[in-house]
């Protein structure tokens, strides 16, 4: 896409991670940072870019620890911290490049794991919403407790030891063009760590833990077809929710995992620019 820029950041765990810049050249309302599902990447958010772009902001998104152009084994991250620290890093970037816009975060699925966990422990003031799809707050196939306890045992000795995902892609989407292109992305992988897996489930049990926490307004939504992250999680961490006029909740009646690549879409992006419009007036 036109007007993109690279961008990096080392985390300190000596990662580099990898970010892309999106310039809005119109008026900017602010600017919005995003990040990625499990075993994706930025380059597969084109029609986010280009939603908020649309819509008035600068965009920066930047690669997970472990996917895409980012440091680390594919599908391995050294614990939940380290993957919050992106977040910060993410805010810290846009505070650097525009001191004087706010910043709003996006992020689906796994980052939008990340993205709760970061916005329920104290975030900046610089960031005045956010938006998570599909988050990973529960998966709908839970491992059994046995396969928990030897996956606890075998982490202690080899906590990077890679595993498949066993993600089933035609879950992702009904629209059978976009599937077609997902499956040959050379970027995209299948692969998650013990370590990974037991951070991100770290993440969830926080998630719902801290939910009464909530202090920044957020824009939620899961499909209720979705076969890989539980939607019914989703709406038991919206019940939770203490302050109930900063959340906007969501349920899209047979959509799956990724609502922005699914059948009704663009009502999707429509109401993202809604809230996105809505939200910037109240800031003003």
């Amino acid at each position: 896409m036109e007007n993109a820029t690279e961008l990096s950041w080392k985390l300190s765990t000596g990662h580099s991670i990898h970010g892309m810049l999106w310039k809005n050249t119109g008026s900017v309302k602010g600017v919005v940072g995003f990040t990625h599902g499990m075993g994706g990447h930025v380059g597969l958010y084109n029609p986010f870019v280009e939603c908020f772009l649309s819509n008035g902001f600068h965009v920066i998104g930047f690669d997970q620890i472990g996917h895409g152009k980012s440091d680390g084994k594919r599908g391995d991250a050294p614990s939940l911290t380290a993957m919050v620290e992106n977040m910060r890093c993410l805010v810290k970037k846009a505070d650097e490049l525009y001191p004087d816009l706010p910043v709003i975060l996006f992020a689906h699925s796994m980052g939008a794991n990340i993205l709760l966990n970061y916005l329920l422990s104290n975030p900046t003031k610089k960031v005045i919403g956010a938006i998570a799809s599909s988050p990973w707050i529960k998966l709908v196939n839970v491992p059994s407790t046995l396969k928990l306890r030897i996956g606890r045992f075998v982490a202690r000795f080899h906590p990077s030891l890679p595993q498949r995902t066993g993600l089933d892609r035609q879950a992702i989407s009904r629209d059978r063009k976009y599937l077609s292109e997902y499956l040959v992305d050379n970027l995209s992988h299948s692969r998650i760590t013990l370590r990974f897996y037991f951070a991100a489930r770290l993440g969830g049990i926080r998630i719902l833990k801290r939910a009464n926490k909530l202090n920044t307004p957020l824009l939620l939504y899961h499909g209720t077809g979705d076969r890989i992250t539980s939607h019914k999680a989703s709406m038991s961490f919206a019940e939770k929710v203490k302050n109930k006029s900063l959340l906007r909740f969501e349920l899209l009646d047979g959509v799956y995992h990724e609502p922005h690549n699914d059948y009704g879409k663009e009502l999707v992006f429509e109401m993202i620019g809604d809230w996105l419009n809505k939200l910037t007036e109240n800031n003003d």
